[in-house]
């Protein structure tokens, strides 16, 4: 299973590169920073407001990936910046990584990160979204109830859609040990999406590159039958000649060389965002 073998040290070096030359107005949007959800360190969010916020203004909730290993809000403020430009309020929480911590916590984390902006949004429309890692768990919040409930809410009722983004759902067996201590025994297979996409679930749009040797793209080919079969609404989009690092930088202001991760988002989010959220 070639899924998780290169699930490791992803080029900051880059995202960092594109975190600097990419330049915003900053009279289009407002950040606010260092938000706490909890009494841990890394009990934290970003929150990126455009400047015209109307009623129907979305929430756009996004998890950071880094192989459950390594990643901070502050690398993907490109993310942040980039969809308040386009209207979109935006919050990047950070979550424990291993091995300070491992499976479920960094769900668990991330349900308390997302609960804290439900607070503070409680009438507006909340996508969850994340890249590689953070697809992953973001799929889990969404789909496997348990997590939400925890925090006093439901995905039917508290998240209008999913957005994962090159995203492990289906990734056992675990072949490197590494991946074994991160993933314990005993709860892997809660670690799998595709194990919770029988129930009904908010809408979900998986996007994924058809180079991406780090995620392949069976994985969210794999949750999107499964979430079909179910009677879900999903759609599954794959990218010719994108590959893992290139879906996300999509995301940013610079050119995305013909990769529509960023619009497909924006489609995603703006034709649900005057609709009842549900299930």
């Amino acid at each position: 299973m070639k899924t998780m073998t290169r699930l490791k040290k992803l080029s900051f070096s880059i995202f960092m590169m594109f975190a600097l030359v990419i330049s915003f107005e900053a009279s289009a949007f407002t950040t606010q920073k260092d938000i706490s959800f909890g009494n841990l360190s890394r009990d934290k969010y970003d929150l990126y407001l455009p400047k015209n916020v109307t009623d129907n203004t979305p929430v756009l909730f996004f998890v950071y990936g880094g192989g459950w290993t390594s990643g901070n809000r502050s690398r993907y403020s490109f993310v942040g910046k980039s969809f308040a430009k386009e209207g979109i309020i935006t919050a990047i929480p950070d979550y424990r990584l291993y091995p300070e911590v491992t499976f479920p916590a960094f769900v668990e984390d991330t349900a308390r990160a997302f609960a804290a902006v439900r607070q503070r949004f409680p009438n507006r429309k909340i996508f969850v979204a994340g890249h590689s890692a953070g697809a992953q768990i973001g799929s889990l919040l969404t789909l496997d109830e348990r997590y939400l409930a925890q925090v006093g809410y439901a995905a039917c009722n508290a998240i209008a859609g999913f957005i994962g983004i090159a995203g492990p759902y289906d990734f056992l067996p675990l072949r490197r040990d590494k991946f074994k201590k991160i993933f314990p025994e005993d709860v892997r297979q809660d670690s799998q999406a595709v194990n919770f996409a029988s129930s009904s679930n908010p809408p979900v749009l998986l996007l994924h590159g058809q180079r991406d040797r780090t995620v392949e793209a069976a994985d969210s080919v794999s949750l999107s039958r499964k979430l079909k079969a179910a009677g879900n609404p999903v759609e599954a989009k794959i990218y010719e000649n994108v590959g893992h690092i290139g879906i996300l930088t999509a995301l940013g202001a610079l050119p995305s060389f013909g990769t529509p991760t960023k619009a497909d988002m924006l489609q995603f989010m703006n034709a649900r965002s005057n609709l009842p959220t549900g299930c």
